[in-house]
This record gives C-alpha cells, sequence and structure tokens, in this order.
C-alpha cells in the first residue's frame, strides 16, 4: 500500500482528486481517500462501497 497526493484535478474510479487531496492506493485501487477536511482532529475519509458510489464518514 502507499499514499498518493494529488498535485493536479485527475478523476480515478469515480472519485474526483483535486490537488491536495490524499487517498491510499493498493496497485491499481483505491482504497480510502480524502480531501484533507477535519472536525475536532478527525478526518473524513471517503470509501468505495458495494454498489460504486463512494460514502465516506469522520475517522476515528
Amino acid at each position: 500500500m502507499e499514499i498518493m497526493i494529488a498535485t493536479e484535478t485527475v478523476t480515478l474510479s469515480g472519485f474526483s482528486f483535486k490537488p491536495g487531496f490524499a487517498a491510499l492506493v493498493e496497485g491499481d485501487a483505491i482504497l480510502a481517500a480524502t480531501s484533507g477536511w477535519e472536525c475536532n482532529s478527525k478526518m473524513f475519509v471517503y470509501r468505495p462501497q458495494p454498489d460504486g458510489r463512494w460514502g465516506g464518514r469522520l475517522g476515528k
């Protein structure tokens, strides 16, 4: 696994990454993504759902 940080606007696996967005990547698969938005020291993380949509929640 590796962390990818977008340097330009790009759409991968149905998720639109803007500069500064980050993703957890394994091979060609994006396992999780974040825009960096946080609240009370918790970061909002998006994950691909079984139906192909991206869903998110605040991480712990």
